[in-house]
């Protein structure tokens, strides 16, 4: 057999075996870039980006609500177990008599993920006319508490702090319309669900939490940029047993009539603090996590490599040892 057909083979291989996991989920990727004059009078938001944040991106209530309602674009929606995940959406249309441009694109992984939207509309803005573009990124994990100064079964909370990054920019529309950007890090845990980071521009304004102002970034008319630190309340956790923790980002632009919007950011778990029933902050304490992921007070400091990557890996260092082996022998023909 000689180099080129082994090389073949090899290939053939990895084919076979596959180089992507499947199971269940646990990171989401949504990229949706959606444009046009809509012929749906109604509007509803998917379910996979509705469950964490609400009504930020509809689409019609006809068929498949895009393309069965007149409207130009799609939404990616990737699922895996292992990161880092991604999703990438484009959009070109029409709305009203002018031309309306989006992109989106969405990044997870385990306690880190990533969001960005753009759009320019040049057109006329009108009541059913659609420009939407919305990166949404989630992760979920169990996560289970364990510590020695407590027994298992016992009551506990725990507080998670996420450092967010990025920028958000929307100029001054020709009237009558505004356009908008805006983004959110939702948290839910079992039954408990809390937004830690909301954020909005309008050409004249921009807030965070509500706020025009906040610790480490700038803001300003139509911008907001910066990084800083958002923590969640103090979440009821049970020792010993799995807490469901899903977190999601979100980025969405909606530009009017003349009008180029950016919005991109970032958004990390940088801390975990632990209290006991009488809430007192513990140190000692161990988090399990079903994905892999190592959790600890400092956050997330390692994800888990996905098998097929050391599959993938392991396979390739086989071929050039394969590989190394045979010229060898061809050499040594030579030399007899």
């Amino acid at each position: 057999m000689n180099t080129g057909i082994r090389t073949r083979t090899l290939i053939t291989m990895l084919i076979i075996l596959g180089v992507t996991d499947a199971g269940a989920s646990g990171l989401e990727a949504i990229a949706g870039a959606v444009g046009g004059q809509s012929s749906c009078s109604t509007a509803v938001t998917p379910t996979s980006i509705s469950l964490s944040f609400g009504g930020v991106f509809g689409i019609g209530t006809t068929g498949n609500g895009i393309s069965d309602c007149g409207l130009q674009g799609s939404i990616q929606d990737n699922i895996a177990t292992k990161g880092p995940l991604t999703s990438t959406n484009t959009v070109a249309a029409t709305v009203g008599e002018g031309s309306y441009t989006g992109s989106s694109s969405a990044s997870s992984n385990y306690g880190s993920l990533g969001v960005a939207a753009h759009g320019n509309l040049i057109g006329v803005t009108n009541t059913f006319g659609v420009a939407q573009a919305g990166g949404f990124a989630l992760f979920n994990d169990d996560l289970t508490f364990t510590s020695p100064t407590l027994t298992n079964g016992s009551s506990g909370h725990v507080v998670y702090t996420f450092t967010i990054s990025g920028a958000l920019t929307t100029p001054v529309p020709t009237p009558p319309f505004a356009s908008q950007n805006l983004a959110e890090l939702a948290i839910r845990q079992d039954a408990f669900r809390q937004s830690i980071f909301t954020a909005t521009t309008y050409p004249d304004r921009a807030t965070i939490l509500g706020n025009p102002s906040y610790p480490g970034f700038t803001l300003s008319p139509g911008s907001i940029q910066g990084s800083g630190q958002f923590s969640t309340v103090a979440i009821p956790v049970t020792l010993g047993t799995a807490e469901k923790l899903t977190v999601g980002l979100a980025a969405v632009s909606y530009p009017a009539t003349g009008a180029t919007l950016d919005a991109h950011l970032n958004a990390v778990l940088s801390g975990i603090a632990f209290y006991d029933p009488s809430n007192n902050l513990l140190t000692n304490f161990s988090i399990r996590s079903a994905s892999g992921a190592v959790y600890s007070a400092n956050g997330v400091s390692s994800v888990p490599i996905p098998a097929t990557v050391w599959l993938f890996s392991s396979m390739l260092a086989g071929l050039a040892l394969m590989l190394k082996s045979q010229n060898r022998s061809e050499v040594s023909q030579r030399a007899g």
